[in-house]
């Protein structure tokens, strides 16, 4: 996945701290780790936390580019805190893509769980709002519950009125979240 050459960071790099959350929600096909599950090698929470394995850790943890960390996204919107994951762009079967993995779902499907709080609400729509002005589609995973939201872009693809997540349809993940 790329970084969102597009949009300019509103900030400096920042670190991880104690977020390990591309830990839990991305998949690792080399340590066969769904998406959704933590990876065994991570420390999550740790105050030096995260990655065991980081200087031998496989090619697709050393690709990730948490779109966060880059300095994209207000500095509440840490993973962790908002339970929302930028990945970036990528180039799908079905297009061009922003996609994103969700640890939280919006209040209408959260189904029992703890649902996106304000700061994810609030990046949700961010980053929907940004795949609108880039053109292209949005894609969120939430493999904690077995959901895919796809939007595409074009005549019937995204419209303005459509950026809010309540009104998103919803379906079953049959990819296992995987990009």
């Amino acid at each position: 996945m790329a970084n969102l050459p597009v949009l300019p960071s509103l900030t400096q790099e920042r670190a991880c701290g104690s977020c390990s959350l591309c830990c839990r929600l991305l998949p690792v096909p080399q340590l066969q780790k769904d998406a959704g599950r933590w990876c065994p090698d991570c420390r999550p929470g740790a105050a030096r936390g995260g990655c065991g394995i980081h200087e031998t850790r496989p090619d697709v943890c050393r690709a990730f580019n948490c779109q966060w960390v880059q300095g994209r996204g207000e500095a509440g919107w840490r993973p962790d805190l908002s339970g929302v994951l930028v990945c970036g762009l990528a180039d799908l079967a079905t297009g061009r893509a922003l996609v994103l993995y969700l640890d939280r779902l919006p209040r209408r499907l959260q189904h029992g769980r703890l649902p996106l709080n304000r700061a994810g609400e609030w990046a949700l729509l961010y980053w929907a709002t940004q795949a609108l002005a880039l053109g292209v589609a949005l894609v969120a995973y939430a493999p904690l519950d077995g959901l895919v939201f796809r939007q595409a872009v074009g005549v019937a693809g995204l419209a303005a009125e459509q950026v809010d997540p309540e009104t998103w349809h919803w379906e079953t993940a049959r990819d296992g979240g995987r990009v």
